[in-house]
């Protein structure tokens, strides 16, 4: 069965053999008895690891005639142990055999092992990494679920580090971290996890707590290790605090990314408290802790396809002709359900997503625009800007691509923007404005009288019409003085040369009063609600056949 004497194809690889359709070794070479025993040779896979059995048995089966296949499989030795082998499977031509060719790389797997382990640790303090992190989560998420059990994830950073590094210098930095990741240590048992996330950001995995109650003497001995001074190389004393929050799986949430988002969430309420304390994480809370989640949900709702368009329409004053609509942003999050714009506006501003939002609103808005104008020719759009789009340098060039390639005409298009958008860079802000006029786009100021209302706003700005917010026209009957507003309003934008509209009309009363002091336009829910695009379409049609 082996060779009588090495020969040279001995030197070229570690083991050779040939085994039969069925397995069988049926030749092994000098080289291979190092590994196997040749007095009795048994199927060749019998001395595979079973892990690796299946994807042998895999390659042979892909194998044709004049083909091989490379395997990286465990081989069991004389001794019983395992070593490493990378397998070259050779299909002969003749006898339906397969020739196998061995190599020892269990020191190449030895050093890929240990590089894997070094990238799973912080160089610096010796804790685990983020790496480390993502692999160690989901065992413990199978186990927990095992078991029925829970894990606490605890997120935490050092109050006032950066004074360090600013004042003390980064090698005094890094003694801070080193001694801190020790004193964290000193405080966990030996099943839980610490894991440094970078700079001085940290999260622990403390397995089956499950309730504030089980984290709560846990987080003391940190607060109470941490708040000890830290003394520096170089003779500096250093007085630094934590703050800490926590979430817990399953009760918060079941993945890693949302996990760290409602424990950072905490934290965040944690240093607003007053640093050097512990919170849990509240979901019904609100603030920025909410709004973490919040932004997480509406990433995931852009992909969904959760954001959709209403249009409220504006009619004369008369409710007899509609002269156009009020493109209105909506979201209903399959985690928040409905989400008034007031809120999701202000977390898009925060997070950077209001520039991807407004455009989709402002493109799909003028789709609209268009499909009605074939219909109507004088019908309007207008769609609200919020100041944080407004102010973004890429504004006007997705507000010219849009009239240009949706070839829209711009005079039926109106922007809303509110007295927020006009308060920073007045020339840029200008040069805006010049910009939407030479285009031919409207801008109208919103909710004009409850913010700044600074008459050089109107004199200094190429605005089209000013629009009398609704807390006003709620008055209308009830306060003499809201009155006084309305009517100041309207004439002022009469006196100036611009329209006027009313937003929030709902009753006969307040139609009567602001259509006697001649508003051009007439908004609310006495005319109609914010409807649905395919049901504004109906009413368009329906009174353009009456």
């Amino acid at each position: 069965m082996t060779g009588a004497a090495p020969s040279y194809i001995d030197y070229l690889t570690d083991l050779i053999c040939r085994v039969s359709n069925d397995h069988h070794i049926t030749f092994l070479s000098e080289s291979g008895t190092r590994w196997i025993d040749n007095e009795q040779l048994l199927c060749f896979v019998e001395y595979l690891h079973e892990a690796d059995r299946q994807q042998y048995l895999h390659a042979v089966a892909n194998l044709d005639g004049h083909a091989f296949s490379r395997i990286n499989a465990r081989l069991k030795t004389k001794g019983g142990s395992y070593v490493w082998m990378e397998f070259t499977l050779i299909a002969m031509s003749a006898g339906n055999q397969i020739a196998i060719c061995g190599r020892d790389i269990s020191h190449w797997k030895t050093i890929e092992a240990r590089l894997e382990q070094a990238a799973m640790y912080d160089p610096l303090t010796g804790l685990g990494n983020r790496s480390l992190l993502a692999k160690a989560i989901d065992d413990y998420i199978a186990v927990a679920k095992h078991n029925t059990s829970g894990f606490a994830l605890l997120v935490l950073d050092l109050d006032g580090f950066k004074k360090v590094n600013d004042s003390l210098g980064h090698l005094a930095g890094d003694e801070i971290l080193v001694e801190a990741s020790r004193r964290l240590k000193g405080v966990l048992r030996e099943q839980d996890l610490a894991i440094r996330m970078g700079g001085d950001e940290f999260v622990i995995i403390l397995p089956g707590a499950r309730t504030p109650a089980a984290v709560e003497t846990v987080c003391i001995k940190i607060l109470r290790a941490i708040e000890k001074p830290f003394l520096t190389d170089s003779g500096n004393l250093v007085h630094l605090s934590t703050s800490i929050g926590t979430s817990f799986y399953p009760t918060h949430a079941h993945e890693l990314q949302s996990l760290l988002q409602c424990a950072d969430s905490a934290m965040y309420a944690a240093k607003k408290q007053g640093k050097n304390c512990s919170k849990v994480y509240d979901p019904s809370s609100e603030g920025r802790h909410n709004i973490v989640t919040m932004e997480s949900a509406m990433y995931a709702g852009i992909q969904q396809g959760e954001f959709y368009l209403e249009f409220q329409p504006l009619f004369d004053p008369s409710g007899d002709r509609m002269l156009g609509a009020e493109t209105l942003m909506r979201w209903r999050s399959e985690t928040f359900g409905s989400v008034s714009p007031a809120t999701f506006i202000q977390v898009a501003e925060t997070s950077g997503l209001i520039e991807y939002l407004g455009d989709w609103c402002l493109r799909a808005s003028c789709h609209f625009l268009k499909r009605i104008n074939l219909q109507n020719p004088e019908f309007k759009i207008s769609v609200n800007v919020s100041s944080r789009q407004f102010q973004m340098p890429s504004f006007r060039s997705s507000l010219q691509r849009a009239v240009a390639e949706i070839e829209i005409n711009p005079h039926n298009l109106i922007l809303e923007i509110t007295e927020n958008s006009l308060m920073k860079d007045t020339m840029e802000v200008i040069n805006t404005l010049d910009e939407i006029d030479a285009l031919g786009v409207c801008v109208v100021l919103d909710d004009f009288g409850t913010g700044y209302s600074s008459l050089a706003y109107l004199s200094r700005f190429r605005l089209k019409a000013l629009k009398v917010d609704k807390s006003f026209v709620d008055k209308i009957g009830v306060s003499k003085s809201d009155e006084t507003i309305c009517s100041a309003i309207i004439s002022l934008a009469h006196a100036l040369g611009m329209y006027c509209v009313a937003e929030g009309v709902e009753t006969k009363e307040q139609l009567d009063f602001v259509a006697s002091l001649g508003c051009n336009m007439i908004q609310g829910y006495l005319f109609g609600k914010p409807l649905a695009a395919n049901a504004l379409l109906d009413l368009i049609f329906q009174k353009a056949v009456a």
